[in-house]
């Protein structure tokens, strides 16, 4: 399924929060064994999401709050683009692609 555009914030530490829409995403972009990488938390809008590192070794996805692991490769496509790749989600796909645009 292809979504319409929804806001984001990059940090310049590299911290990356998704802003708009039902389902939101907070996490960081960084170097893990020398590649970009995101790590970071699925969540419902108004959940307070626990910072990747802090989530239990295994996942409810149909816990309340409902919060999720995510993990991706980070592609610079651009001057001022990019996209993640998660692949196996927890929820609902078998690849997220999140295109980044300024």
């Amino acid at each position: 399924m292809v979504y319409q555009p929804f806001q984001c914030r990059i940090d310049a530490d590299g911290g990356l929060v998704k802003l708009t829409g039902s389902q939101r995403m907070s996490g960081r972009i960084g170097l893990v064994a020398g590649r970009l990488t995101y790590l970071g938390t699925g969540h419902v809008a108004g959940d307070t999401p626990l910072p990747y590192e802090a989530l239990p070794p295994r996942t409810d996805p149909t816990a309340s709050p409902q919060l999720v692991p995510e993990a991706g490769l980070v592609e610079v496509t651009g001057r001022n683009a990019a996209r993640i790749l998660m692949p196996a989600p927890v929820l609902e796909s078998d690849l997220n692609i999140l295109l980044l645009s300024r």
